[in-house]
């Protein structure tokens, strides 16, 4: 299990990690990627 103050973004296309925070029927996975989202859209 990945860490989620670790994510990699590259694991997927970047254009599926936004999507995923919508799609997602998983907390755990909306958990993950949320990091990652907050990361990109602060730079």
């Amino acid at each position: 299990m990945a860490d989620p103050d670790q994510v990699d973004v590259q694991e997927g296309p970047p254009l599926f990690v936004y999507p995923a925070r919508m799609l997602t029927r998983s907390h755990v996975v909306t958990d993950r990627f949320e990091p990652a989202i907050d990361d990109l859209s602060s730079r």
